[in-house]
């Protein structure tokens, strides 16, 4: 076999593979006409899209937001860690608690008792375990209300911390009898997006898992430019989806425009607008507001 020949034919299989994803991608986009970044998608362009999802395979379940707006860039950065603070927090006081640095993982602090474990990364997250919780829990309420509660008392401890989070999400785990709680940072009422923000998990034994990635919004960077409708967004998640699953239509429970943050190598960065898609349970997509292109 010509193996060079082989290779050039797939290259330029693909290629045209992508040409033709491409403009149709850009042909059902033209299909609703927005001046991005000045006024509000209309209701029958709405009802469109969302009809026009559906035969693609995506199951709209939430409102979809009609604003289109102009955002700048936004320039976050890691705040100062206090993590001995959380851990006395987390552990209900120090006592027994040993403090270590693993061998081999740059930055990272481990916070240990027994089976319960704190870990503080250099990237800025931080994580806690204990699979075998033992403190109570508020008495005398339901599990749902006893973990509110639990989750507001975090919330005001985290205040003190400079963290303003609100809780966006709370979801019961069945069989498990578990609720799963989602918070949520923001900066001038636009969320912070991907590794950002609070996720816990309780049952009725207290406190089972906490991850949590604290930022700091510093202020914008760079003019304002124009973003993409939801519309859109949802067009291109939908142009990615096609084909991948068979059967029911995938579930859109959430959009949300905000500032996208991933793992960065660094200290301080520039987030991006984007759109933050759920599609059920924990999978989010996140689709940059400027170009339409998914974010990784």
């Amino acid at each position: 076999m010509d193996w060079s020949r082989a290779k050039n034919i797939l290259i330029l299989a693909f290629l045209t593979l992508n040409l033709f994803l491409g403009y149709r991608l850009s042909q059902e986009i033209s299909r609703y006409p927005v001046a991005a970044g000045g006024g509000q998608v209309s209701t029958e362009e709405i009802a469109e899209a969302k009809e026009h999802l559906l035969s693609l395979g995506l199951e709209v379940e939430v409102e979809i937001p009609r604003e289109t707006a102009t955002l700048p860039l936004l320039k976050v950065r890691l705040p100062t860690p206090n993590h001995r603070r959380m851990a006395q927090h987390l552990f209900n006081g120090l006592e027994e608690v040993q403090i270590t640095r693993p061998s081999g993982s740059e930055g990272e602090i481990l916070y240990f008792r027994e089976g319960e474990e704190m870990r503080a990364y250099g990237n800025g997250i931080l994580t806690y375990r204990n699979p075998h919780p033992s403190f109570n829990l508020p008495p005398g309420l339901p599990l749902k209300e006893a973990a509110q509660q639990w989750v507001e008392g975090f919330i005001a401890q985290q205040q003190e911390f400079g963290q303003e989070l609100s809780m966006e999400e709370i979801r019961e785990l069945l069989p498990e009898k578990k609720y799963f709680i989602r918070l949520q940072q923001a900066y001038q009422g636009r969320p912070l997006v991907g590794s950002a923000g609070v996720e816990i998990l309780i049952s009725a034994s207290g406190l089972e898992f906490l991850w949590q990635r604290p930022l700091e919004p510093l202020e914008p960077a760079g003019e304002e430019k124009a973003t993409i409708p939801a519309t859109e967004a949802l067009l291109r998640l939908a142009a990615l989806h096609e084909g991948s699953s068979a059967g029911e239509p995938a579930p859109i429970v959430e959009i949300t425009l905000g500032y996208y943050n991933k793992l960065y190598d660094a200290q301080e960065w520039e987030a991006v607008p984007a759109w933050a898609i759920c599609t059920g349970g924990d999978h989010w997509h996140y689709i940059n507001a400027f170009t339409g292109e998914l974010e990784l």
